[in-house]
């Protein structure tokens, strides 16, 4: 599968306790809008541009990633932040995002 067979969701610069319900809310938004041939396929998570990410953003992508599986697509990230990574290494968590093997 190519990456023009890929939906993209852009990461916002900022994911933490402050932003978690509106990131919450655009990601459900972003997932009730795939339409059902999505299903089995690629979604890109574009993490480029985050500059803060705390434990609940964590806790959240984690979310997010669980609810792409669960559903039957494939995430993969496109970039990932040293914010991220450490975030989510801190917390243990990188294997729950998609970031480790």
């Amino acid at each position: 599968m190519g990456s023009d067979d890929a939906t993209t969701l852009t990461l916002s610069n900022r994911i933490d306790i402050t932003t978690a319900a509106s990131v919450r809310d655009e990601w459900v938004a972003f997932l009730d809008a795939l339409p059902a041939a999505s299903e089995q396929a690629a979604i890109v998570v574009d993490g480029a541009g985050l500059e803060r990410i705390d434990t609940a953003g964590v806790q959240l992508l984690a979310s997010l990633w669980k609810s792409l599986v669960d559903r039957g697509n494939q995430p993969a990230w496109k970039g990932s932040t040293e914010s991220l990574r450490s975030a989510a290494r801190t917390i243990g968590m990188e294997s729950h995002i998609g970031l480790v093997a």
